[in-house]
């Protein structure tokens, strides 16, 4: 003894859960494919290492590509001073009967 309404709201839910399966579906192969490619990167970066380090080995001498420096433009920085505000230090409450 179900209504038209409990009907509707089952199957519009059961579409709901088979879209966020698909998108969930979606995100994780996404997931998979950007480790992997991370991964083929690592591989490749470690490759290099090792070639290098193999030639050093054999004596031959390697010069790597200098790298670009960056230009840092100094700029006028206006200094800041700090002022100290001054306070007066409050008196102790003397004690009666001493």
């Amino acid at each position: 003894m179900t209504t038209s309404y409990i009907k509707e709201a089952a199957e519009k839910l059961r579409e709901q859960k088979k879209a966020d399966r698909e998108q969930e579906i979606a995100d994780m192969a996404k997931a998979v494919s950007e480790k992997a490619e991370a991964h083929n990167k690592n591989m490749e970066r470690i490759a290099k290492k090792m070639a290098r380090i193999e030639k050093e080995a054999l004596g031959e001498v390697v010069k790597e590509a200098p790298k670009p420096k960056k230009v840092v433009k100094k700029t006028e920085s206006t200094v800041k001073k700090v002022v100290k505000k001054v306070t007066k230090k409050k008196k102790s409450a003397s004690k009666k009967g001493k």
